[in-house]
């Protein structure tokens, strides 16, 4: 979607004031990113946007398709034993200290 609105020839300033720190925030993030402060805030808030676009967003599903999920869920296999030693194995991230 970034890409798009890049792509559109018009262009407009946006004009807001935010306290320095949360500037200084934005310029160490869009340096490790090597991007300017301009093109970091763009893609940042249009992420942000979509996402909130998308989880307010009603999928409406035909119930047929509906009760095809359901059933696909409710007939799921069982777990094979590779997946059961896995699940139940220590994780390398909770023994490091």
């Amino acid at each position: 979607m970034l890409a798009q609105l890049e792509q559109r020839k018009e262009r407009v300033t946006t004009t807001f004031r935010i306290p320095r720190e949360a500037r200084d925030l934005i310029d160490q993030a869009a340096a490790l990113l090597q991007m300017d402060r301009t093109q970091f805030v763009i893609q940042a808030a249009t992420e942000r946007a979509e996402q909130v676009l998308l989880n307010k967003r009603v999928f409406v599903w035909p119930e047929e398709a509906f009760e095809q999920v359901l059933a696909l869920i409710e007939t799921a296999p069982a777990p094979t034993e590779r997946a059961v030693r896995a699940m139940q194995a220590q994780k390398k991230w909770k023994t490091v200290r």
